[in-house]
Protein backbone atom coordinates (compact mmCIF):
# COMPACT_ATOMS: atom_id res chain seq x y z
CA UNK A 1 0.00 0.00 0.00
CA UNK A 2 1.20 3.49 -0.82
CA UNK A 3 0.01 7.03 -0.19
CA UNK A 4 0.53 10.47 -1.75
CA UNK A 5 0.33 13.46 0.60
CA UNK A 6 0.16 17.09 -0.51
CA UNK A 7 2.81 19.27 1.11
CA UNK A 8 3.47 22.54 -0.70
CA UNK A 9 5.47 24.31 2.01
CA UNK A 10 7.15 23.88 5.38
CA UNK A 11 6.10 27.36 6.50
CA UNK A 12 2.98 27.52 8.71
CA UNK A 13 2.18 30.97 7.33
CA UNK A 14 2.49 29.90 3.69
CA UNK A 15 0.57 26.69 4.38
CA UNK A 16 -2.40 28.71 5.63
CA UNK A 17 -2.15 31.09 2.68
CA UNK A 18 -2.15 28.20 0.19
CA UNK A 19 -4.74 25.93 1.82
CA UNK A 20 -6.81 28.32 3.91
CA UNK A 21 -6.23 26.07 6.94
CA UNK A 22 -3.77 26.43 9.80
CA UNK A 23 -2.84 22.77 9.66
CA UNK A 24 0.80 22.33 8.69
CA UNK A 25 1.79 20.52 11.86
CA UNK A 26 -1.19 18.17 11.59
CA UNK A 27 -0.07 17.25 8.07
CA UNK A 28 3.52 16.68 9.20
CA UNK A 29 2.32 14.45 12.03
CA UNK A 30 0.18 12.56 9.52
CA UNK A 31 3.21 12.06 7.27
CA UNK A 32 5.25 10.70 10.16
CA UNK A 33 2.40 8.40 11.16
CA UNK A 34 2.18 7.08 7.58
CA UNK A 35 5.91 6.30 7.73
CA UNK A 36 5.56 4.59 11.11
CA UNK A 37 2.64 2.56 9.80
CA UNK A 38 5.01 0.89 7.37
CA UNK A 39 3.40 1.78 4.05
CA UNK A 40 5.33 0.60 0.99
CA UNK A 41 5.80 4.12 -0.30
CA UNK A 42 5.00 7.57 1.04
CA UNK A 43 5.30 10.37 -1.52
CA UNK A 44 4.94 14.12 -1.02
CA UNK A 45 3.16 16.04 -3.79
CA UNK A 46 4.48 19.59 -4.09
CA UNK A 47 2.98 21.99 -6.63
CA UNK A 48 5.63 24.60 -7.41
CA UNK A 49 4.31 28.16 -7.20
CA UNK A 50 6.43 31.07 -8.38
CA UNK A 51 7.07 33.62 -5.65
CA UNK A 52 5.47 31.35 -3.05
CA UNK A 53 7.35 28.10 -2.49
CA UNK A 54 9.94 27.84 -5.26
CA UNK A 55 12.63 28.72 -2.70
CA UNK A 56 11.65 25.76 -0.49
CA UNK A 57 12.16 22.85 -2.88
CA UNK A 58 15.47 21.72 -1.42
CA UNK A 59 14.08 22.09 2.11
CA UNK A 60 11.13 19.85 1.23
CA UNK A 61 13.46 17.30 -0.38
CA UNK A 62 15.71 17.26 2.71
CA UNK A 63 12.62 16.85 4.89
CA UNK A 64 11.65 13.83 2.79
CA UNK A 65 15.18 12.40 2.95
CA UNK A 66 15.19 12.60 6.74
CA UNK A 67 12.01 10.51 6.83
CA UNK A 68 13.07 8.11 4.07
CA UNK A 69 10.19 9.11 1.79
CA UNK A 70 9.87 10.49 -1.71
CA UNK A 71 8.90 13.73 -3.46
CA UNK A 72 6.88 14.55 -6.55
CA UNK A 73 7.41 18.08 -7.86
CA UNK A 74 4.54 19.31 -10.03
CA UNK A 75 4.61 22.36 -12.25
CA UNK A 76 1.41 24.36 -12.05
CA UNK A 77 -1.09 23.11 -14.63
CA UNK A 78 -3.60 25.53 -16.23
CA UNK A 79 -6.72 23.58 -15.23
CA UNK A 80 -9.38 24.35 -12.65
CA UNK A 81 -8.22 27.06 -10.24
CA UNK A 82 -4.75 26.66 -11.70
CA UNK A 83 -6.02 28.16 -14.95
CA UNK A 84 -7.17 31.29 -13.13
CA UNK A 85 -3.81 31.90 -11.45
CA UNK A 86 -1.49 30.30 -14.00
CA UNK A 87 0.00 33.54 -15.33
CA UNK A 88 0.69 34.74 -11.78
CA UNK A 89 2.24 31.62 -10.27
CA UNK A 90 3.63 29.39 -13.02
CA UNK A 91 7.39 28.92 -12.85
CA UNK A 92 9.55 26.61 -14.93
CA UNK A 93 11.66 24.02 -13.13
CA UNK A 94 14.49 24.27 -15.68
CA UNK A 95 17.05 25.88 -13.36
CA UNK A 96 16.17 23.72 -10.37
CA UNK A 97 16.39 20.51 -12.39
CA UNK A 98 19.90 21.45 -13.43
CA UNK A 99 20.86 21.56 -9.74
CA UNK A 100 18.92 18.38 -8.99
CA UNK A 101 20.62 16.52 -11.81
CA UNK A 102 24.06 17.35 -10.40
CA UNK A 103 23.00 16.17 -6.95
CA UNK A 104 21.53 12.89 -8.20
CA UNK A 105 23.28 9.55 -8.51
CA UNK A 106 21.14 8.60 -11.52
CA UNK A 107 18.01 9.52 -13.44
CA UNK A 108 15.24 7.12 -14.42
CA UNK A 109 12.38 7.89 -16.79
CA UNK A 110 8.92 6.65 -15.88
CA UNK A 111 7.89 6.15 -19.47
CA UNK A 112 4.56 4.45 -18.88
CA UNK A 113 3.01 7.55 -17.31
CA UNK A 114 3.58 11.06 -18.68
CA UNK A 115 7.24 10.39 -19.44
CA UNK A 116 8.25 11.57 -15.98
CA UNK A 117 11.94 11.81 -15.03
CA UNK A 118 12.82 10.47 -11.59
CA UNK A 119 15.98 11.82 -9.95
CA UNK A 120 17.51 9.30 -7.55
CA UNK A 121 19.49 10.94 -4.75
CA UNK A 122 22.43 9.18 -3.04
CA UNK A 123 20.25 8.64 0.06
CA UNK A 124 17.74 6.64 -2.01
CA UNK A 125 15.06 9.32 -1.92
CA UNK A 126 13.58 9.94 -5.35
CA UNK A 127 12.30 13.18 -6.80
CA UNK A 128 9.75 12.60 -9.54
CA UNK A 129 8.95 15.56 -11.79
CA UNK A 130 5.61 16.24 -13.43
CA UNK A 131 5.74 18.91 -16.16
CA UNK A 132 2.36 18.99 -17.93
CA UNK A 133 3.15 22.22 -19.80
CA UNK A 134 6.78 22.01 -20.92
CA UNK A 135 6.80 18.28 -21.64
CA UNK A 136 5.69 17.97 -25.30
CA UNK A 137 4.93 14.26 -24.89
CA UNK A 138 3.33 14.47 -21.44
CA UNK A 139 0.10 12.92 -22.70
CA UNK A 140 1.67 10.31 -24.97
CA UNK A 141 2.18 7.64 -22.33
CA UNK A 142 -0.95 8.23 -20.26
CA UNK A 143 -3.25 5.22 -19.95
CA UNK A 144 -5.46 6.43 -17.11
CA UNK A 145 -9.20 6.96 -17.15
CA UNK A 146 -10.73 8.95 -14.28
CA UNK A 147 -14.17 8.57 -12.77
CA UNK A 148 -15.84 11.74 -11.49
CA UNK A 149 -17.97 11.91 -8.30
CA UNK A 150 -21.13 11.95 -10.43
CA UNK A 151 -20.20 8.68 -12.10
CA UNK A 152 -18.86 10.02 -15.41
CA UNK A 153 -15.72 8.65 -17.04
CA UNK A 154 -13.10 11.18 -18.11
CA UNK A 155 -10.06 10.52 -20.33
CA UNK A 156 -8.28 13.48 -18.71
CA UNK A 157 -8.91 15.91 -15.88
CA UNK A 158 -7.80 18.71 -18.20
CA UNK A 159 -10.48 18.08 -20.80
CA UNK A 160 -14.20 18.74 -20.52
CA UNK A 161 -15.05 15.27 -21.85
CA UNK A 162 -17.42 13.12 -19.82
CA UNK A 163 -19.06 9.78 -20.56
CA UNK A 164 -21.82 8.93 -18.00
CA UNK A 165 -21.88 5.38 -16.61
CA UNK A 166 -24.02 5.71 -13.48
CA UNK A 167 -27.25 4.90 -15.32
CA UNK A 168 -25.80 1.63 -16.53
CA UNK A 169 -24.53 0.67 -13.07
CA UNK A 170 -27.89 1.48 -11.44
CA UNK A 171 -29.99 -0.14 -14.17
CA UNK A 172 -31.90 -3.41 -13.92
CA UNK A 173 -29.74 -5.04 -16.57
CA UNK A 174 -28.10 -8.35 -15.77
CA UNK A 175 -24.52 -8.41 -14.52
CA UNK A 176 -23.20 -9.61 -17.87
CA UNK A 177 -25.16 -6.92 -19.75
CA UNK A 178 -23.81 -4.22 -17.43
CA UNK A 179 -20.25 -5.41 -17.92
CA UNK A 180 -20.69 -5.42 -21.70
CA UNK A 181 -22.09 -1.89 -21.75
CA UNK A 182 -19.43 -0.60 -19.37
CA UNK A 183 -16.69 -2.07 -21.55
CA UNK A 184 -18.22 -0.27 -24.55
CA UNK A 185 -18.28 3.01 -22.59
CA UNK A 186 -14.67 2.58 -21.48
CA UNK A 187 -13.67 2.00 -25.11
CA UNK A 188 -15.64 5.10 -26.08
CA UNK A 189 -13.96 7.38 -23.52
CA UNK A 190 -10.57 5.97 -24.48
CA UNK A 191 -11.23 6.84 -28.12
CA UNK A 192 -11.88 10.43 -27.01
CA UNK A 193 -8.42 10.72 -25.47
CA UNK A 194 -6.29 13.53 -26.86
CA UNK A 195 -3.46 15.82 -25.62
CA UNK A 196 -4.68 18.37 -23.10
CA UNK A 197 -2.23 20.98 -24.38
CA UNK A 198 -1.05 21.31 -27.96
CA UNK A 199 2.29 22.91 -27.14
CA UNK A 200 4.78 23.29 -30.02
CA UNK A 201 8.22 21.79 -29.69
CA UNK A 202 10.67 24.71 -29.87
CA UNK A 203 13.62 26.20 -28.07
CA UNK A 204 11.53 26.92 -24.99
CA UNK A 205 10.99 23.20 -24.39
CA UNK A 206 13.22 21.61 -21.84
CA UNK A 207 16.20 20.01 -23.60
CA UNK A 208 15.89 16.82 -21.56
CA UNK A 209 12.53 15.98 -23.12
CA UNK A 210 13.76 16.75 -26.60
CA UNK A 211 16.58 14.30 -26.04
CA UNK A 212 14.15 11.63 -24.88
CA UNK A 213 11.95 12.27 -27.87
CA UNK A 214 14.89 11.90 -30.24
CA UNK A 215 15.88 8.63 -28.58
CA UNK A 216 12.39 7.30 -29.29
CA UNK A 217 12.29 5.48 -25.95
CA UNK A 218 9.52 7.44 -24.30
CA UNK A 219 7.07 4.54 -24.20
CA UNK A 220 9.04 2.54 -21.68
CA UNK A 221 11.15 3.16 -18.62
CA UNK A 222 14.90 3.33 -19.06
CA UNK A 223 17.93 4.74 -17.35
CA UNK A 224 19.84 7.78 -18.50
CA UNK A 225 23.58 7.39 -18.24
Amino acid sequence: MRVNISLHTLSPYKFKEITGVDGLYNVIEGIKEAVNYGLNKVKLNTVVLGGVNEDELWAIIRFAENLGIHVQLIELHPIGRGKEVFSDYFVSLDNFLSELSKASSRIIVRGELHNRPIYVLPTGTTVEVVRPVLNPIFCAGCSRIRIAPDGALMPCLSLNIRVPVKDVIQSTLSRDEKISKLVDLIMKVNDLRRPSNMWPINKAVDIEYLRLLNLGNFNRGFRIT
